[in-house]
C-alpha cells in the first residue's frame, strides 16, 4: 500500500520574468509530487521546470497554442486528467499558481491531512494575503483574505465537469463538495499585486475583460486596484522574523527573503 501524497497542480505561462525560481523552491519544499502544465510558453519556464523535476517528483505536460484567456476552464480540465492519471485515493491535490507561497502553516496541516485526522473533510479553504508591498497584505473593501479560496481539496477519481467558461470559475471538479469544508489559518502569501508593474497590468486586464455587467463583484475588485487609500495588515513583523529563526522556519524565511527582494 502505497502513501497518500499532496500533490501540487500548476498552470504556468511565461512565468521566468516573475517569481518562478523561488516559487519552485517553496512549493518543491512542500508538495510530494506536482504536475505541471504549460500553457504555449515562449520564454525558458518550461526548460527552468525541467531542470526543476530532475530533483523533485513530478511532470511537465506543454500546450503548442494558448488556451487560458480563450477558455481557462477547459485548460484546468486538461491539468486535471493528467492528474487523474498519477494520483490515488488518499492523496490530496493543491490547486497553486506560480504566484502563490505557503508557510509553515500549510506543512502543520499537511501530515494530519494525510493521515486522515479530518475524514469528514473535502477541502480546505485557505486565507488569500494579497502582498501590496514587502511586508504588508491589502485587507480593505473586497480584499478580506480570511477563508476565501479553496486551493486544497481532497483527491476523487472524477471529471472536472463543466464550469462555464468566464474569468474567474471554480479551479477544481464541479462535484467537489464545498460545504465539507476546514477553516483554519493556511495563509495563501499571493504576491501578484506586488510590483506596482504588476498592479497596472492587472488593472488594464480585468478592467478590460471583466463585465460590470454580467460579474460586478469582480469588477468591483479590478477597479480598486487603482485605488491610492488602501488598508494594509503586516505579514512580515519582527515577531514574524524572529520566530522563523527560532523555529527553523525555513519557508517563512524564503517568502521573507523573496518579497524583500521584490517588493518596495
Amino acid at each position: 500500500m502505497t502513501n497518500p501524497r499532496l500533490i501540487a497542480i500548476t498552470i504556468v505561462r511565461n512565468e521566468t520574468g516573475n517569481y518562478l525560481t523561488e516559487w519552485l523552491k517553496n512549493i518543491g519544499s512542500i508538495a510530494d509530487y506536482h504536475v505541471f502544465l504549460d500553457d504555449a510558453s515562449d520564454d525558458d519556464t518550461p526548460a527552468v521546470i525541467s531542470r526543476h523535476l530532475e530533483s523533485h517528483p513530478g511532470e511537465l505536460h506543454r500546450r503548442k497554442t494558448s488556451l487560458f484567456r480563450e477558455n481557462e476552464p477547459a485548460l484546468r480540465g486538461q491539468l486535471w486528467e493528467h492528474v487523474r492519471r498519477v494520483a490515488r485515493p488518499g492523496d490530496w491535490i493543491l490547486i497553486v499558481d506560480a504566484d502563490e507561497f505557503y508557510d509553515h502553516n500549510l506543512m502543520r496541516l499537511k501530515p494530519q491531512l494525510l493521515a486522515d485526522r479530518y475524514p469528514d473533510v473535502e477541502v480546505v479553504k485557505v486565507s488569500c494575503l494579497d502582498m501590496w508591498n514587502k511586508t504588508s497584505y491589502r485587507t480593505d473593501g473586497l480584499w478580506s483574505p480570511e477563508y476565501v479560496d479553496t486551493r486544497i481539496i481532497r483527491y476523487h477519481d472524477v471529471p472536472f465537469g463543466a464550469t462555464g467558461t468566464e474569468l474567474h470559475l471554480p479551479p477544481y471538479p464541479a462535484s467537489t463538495n464545498l460545504a465539507q469544508n476546514l477553516k483554519i489559518w493556511i495563509p495563501k502569501i499571493h504576491l501578484a499585486y506586488l510590483r506596482n508593474g504588476d498592479k497596472i497590468r492587472r488593472y488594464n486586464f480585468y478592467t478590460t475583460n471583466v463585465s460590470a455587467d454580467t460579474d460586478p463583484v469582480s469588477h468591483r475588485h479590478a477597479m480598486s486596484i487603482a485605488d491610492t487609500d488602501v488598508q494594509c495588515t503586516p505579514y512580515i513583523t519582527p515577531m514574524y522574523t524572529l520566530a522563523a529563526h527560532l523555529r527553523g522556519r525555513w519557508q517563512n524565511l524564503h517568502i521573507r527573503r523573496t518579497l524583500k527582494k521584490y517588493g518596495k
